[in-house]
């Protein structure tokens, strides 16, 4: 029998551990590349010279496949295995409303192919497609949004030729998805003391009161956007760096939408790009964007 699972696409995060509280939610956002009366959706290109990043995601959903067979994964490896010299095997990842749809006699496993330093990852299964990036202590440093979106796109681009050249047809892309997680640490502070300190908009306040801080939390926040044309979703949960045994605060941010034939992939992600780092800024204080080197 074939499992399939309503889980994020995020990968193994080593050396953190993640509170039981915060794990198991699925962040989300949907986010249109024009938004109807918004205006200048970000007035200021907003970048960060230090950011707590610990992972990228970006994402592509398209039309499912069931004629990209097994042994094609194999053929597009053959084309990134200079680059992507690893490659794993594991569960695919479906949406709820996907698995109503599902014929589970087709479903093919989705594949990892993971860089020598582990830290460039692309994840294949028969109606997605992601480009990773995750901090690894002895892997290339994060090197921006455009540069990994290119990478992204030219990937993508190789598996399209793929596809057409043994199947006669490309892929039709769907949707797309963009996530960026973050781990806060604060020396000797409390994962409640850190997201007091670091956020700017914390629920338990520093007032006296009967009880103490708490010991863990999770919390998940919707910001939608005009018209109803989608959101922005916010995780924030604990969690620990395995390393060191500090506590960290877990703060994801995910934006992905529905892409109509004729919509640009690329025009999408750049303004969803754009939004969410907006929505990072909005979110955490103005002292931890000096520890970050906030430049606008």
């Amino acid at each position: 029998m074939t499992r399939v699972y309503c889980r994020h696409v995020l990968v193994r995060i080593e050396g953190w551990s993640l509170s039981p509280r915060s794990e198991g939610l699925s962040a989300s956002a949907k986010i249109l590349a024009t938004v109807a009366g918004m205006g200048t959706l970000v007035a200021d290109q907003i970048t960060f010279g230090k950011p707590p990043v610990n992972e990228v995601v970006l994402g592509r959903h398209f039309l499912q496949r069931p004629d990209f067979v097994a042994p094609y994964f194999g053929t597009f490896w053959s084309k990134i295995r200079d680059r992507f010299p690893k490659v794993e095997q594991t569960q695919p990842v479906f949406s709820p409303q996907e698995i109503v749809f599902l014929d589970a006699g087709t479903v093919q496993p989705r594949v990892w192919y993971v860089s020598a330093d582990q830290a460039m990852l692309v994840q294949l299964q028969q109606n997605r497609f992601y480009y990773n990036w995750r901090q690894r202590p002895a892997g290339v440093q994060y090197g921006r949004f455009p540069a990994l979106l290119r990478e992204s796109l030219d990937i993508w681009e190789l598996l399209n030729e793929v596809a057409v050249e043994l199947t006669g047809r490309p892929f039709q892309t769907t949707g797309g998805e963009i996530t960026y997680v973050n781990f806060i640490e604060i020396k000797d502070a409390s994962p409640t003391e850190i997201a007091q300190q670091s956020l700017c908009d914390f629920f338990w306040n520093k007032s006296e009161r009967f009880l103490p801080p708490p010991s863990g939390f999770s919390r998940m926040l919707n910001f939608p956007l005009p018209e109803a044309k989608g959101g922005l979703d916010v995780q924030l949960g604990i969690a620990k760096n395995v390393q060191t045994g500090k506590d960290a605060i877990r703060l994801e941010l995910t934006a992905h939408a529905a892409l109509v034939e004729g919509e640009s992939y690329e025009d999408w992600i750049n303004v969803a790009h754009d939004f969410l780092v907006a929505a990072f800024k909005d979110l955490t204080s103005s002292q931890m964007h000096k520890i970050w080197e906030l430049q606008e």
